[in-house]
């Protein structure tokens, strides 16, 4: 009989613990990562999360090196709720590292924890680790990750998006998740474009130089 009361009680944690991660990825979506490198002892890591108007999200950070990996962690505490409707909101956050990396840090891992309340009462706050994690090969880095930072919005986008106006490109590029293209533009004065006719998805955008040089590409995410 212990045995058995024993299995179900470890059953609901492992259920819990699905349901929490499904639920955060329902409610925080559509992360991208990118970071810059202005000196030798000064990065910036950029972190672009979506997250539903049911919250008012509060950010920490914190960042440590384990073995050969430089850790940032974003956490996003999403415990306070407002019940809005549901529409998702871009947030921007930046974590600033001034510190030379070691020399035996190959990596930099960008992680996204998540903090929420327990569907159950009394609803105490539970952490999600690890919702969202981008890996950096510094041994594979190259200059553009230096460039300008471009910001693509809004994200998700319905019938047109909008290039942040401090970057600085020649045309831009769409392409499905089979990574075909699907739209190829030039940059207007506007920096508008309408995509009201792609079908929900998720695409990349890659801008080009004169020269139809890669130097930038981010991930969007395409509702109807």
């Amino acid at each position: 009989m212990k045995k058995i009361v024993l299995l179900l009680v470890l059953g609901g944690l492992f259920s819990v613990r699905v349901t929490a991660q499904e639920y955060v990825h329902n409610n925080v979506q559509t992360p991208f990562f990118s970071y810059e490198k202005w000196a030798d002892d000064n990065y910036s890591f950029h972190f672009q999360v979506s997250i539903l108007d049911y919250y008012v999200p509060v950010f920490t950070n914190t960042t440590y090196i384990d073995g050969d990996t430089l850790y940032v962690r974003l956490t996003c505490d999403i415990t306070t709720e407002v019940f809005y409707f549901g529409n998702p909101l871009i947030y921007n956050q930046s974590v600033i590292y001034p510190h030379v990396i070691p020399s035996n840090v190959q990596y930099i891992a960008l992680v996204i924890d998540v903090l929420m309340l327990a569907d159950q009462p009394p609803r105490d706050p539970i952490l999600v680790q690890n919702v969202y994690s981008h890996f950096i090969d510094l041994n594979l880095a190259t200059q553009q990750n230096s460039a300008p930072s471009a910001m693509v919005y809004p994200n998700p986008m319905r019938d047109v998006f909008y290039i942040s106006d401090d970057f600085d490109f020649n045309s831009l590029s769409i392409s499905n998740a089979l990574g075909q293209k699907v739209m190829v533009l030039p940059k207007n004065a506007s920096r508008s474009y309408d995509v009201r006719n792609l079908p929900s998805g998720v695409y990349s955008v890659q801008f080009y130089t004169k020269e139809n040089q890669k130097i930038k590409a981010l991930k969007v995410i395409k509702q109807n």
